[in-house]
């Protein structure tokens, strides 16, 4: 006999045993959409559960919730590694953290948490500068400016305050990139915020035709 081969490694343990009763109308479907997807009826029924929406995501930026987010990140990841995957274009958005860009080809979008360190100083000069002190640190974006409400005397205006994001893969590099900077920072007595935030991370996809639905499915 031969031997079972492993499942791909998962932080999700699939140790819990769900039955339920449905007409064989039903299961017959099922079984069709299992075996044009090349998949189980088990994952057919878990695809079905969203993991979070791409809107929710966002509304769910905070520094608190950041290691949380990364999990619905890391599932998102693993859906869309698959090579069976097919998901209506519409659905993308409403089930994971992530949209589909058009273009040729298009791009499959998962957003990940991270920070970005905002300089409480405004001015082209300032960001010149910040630029030039962190030229030797790599995973962070280059230096850019981002319109902020600025209050002096009870007067609000707009300026543009400098920023840099981390970049790095995983939320723990990002944490450890995040403390590198600002540790630049304060030793040249820069002010500055740290927000959390999200990245882009890209994959190209295809998007098929049928029966008047739009479809992702893998290149």
């Amino acid at each position: 006999m031969n031997p079972k081969k492993p499942g791909r490694p998962t932080d999700s343990v699939k140790d819990n045993i769900l039955k339920l009763r449905i007409d064989s109308d039903t299961l017959d479907k099922l079984d069709e959409l299992a075996e044009e997807r090349q998949t189980s009826r088990s994952e057919i029924i878990r695809n079905v559960i969203p993991v979070i929406s791409s809107k929710d995501f966002e509304s769910m930026i905070t520094l608190d919730n950041l290691q949380r987010l990364e999990k619905y990140s890391n599932q998102c990841v693993e859906y869309f590694q698959q090579a069976n995957f097919k998901l209506k274009l519409q659905d993308v958005q409403a089930n994971f953290p992530a949209f589909v860009s058009a273009g040729e080809p298009p791009v499959l979008n998962i957003k990940k948490p991270t920070y970005k360190i905002k300089i409480l100083l405004f001015g082209n000069t300032v960001a010149e500068r910040v630029q030039e002190l962190l030229k030797d640190v790599s995973g962070i974006s280059r230096v850019y400016l981002t319109p902020s409400a600025v209050f002096n005397n009870n007067q609000m205006s707009m300026e543009f305050l400098p920023e840099v994001m981390c970049l790095q893969t995983t939320l723990s590099d990002n944490i450890v990139l995040k403390d590198a900077v600002c540790d630049i920072l304060s030793r040249n007595q820069i002010l500055f915020e740290i927000w959390p935030a999200y990245s882009i991370t890209g994959q190209t996809v295809r998007i098929i035709n049928e029966n008047n639905d739009s479809y992702v499915v893998p290149v």
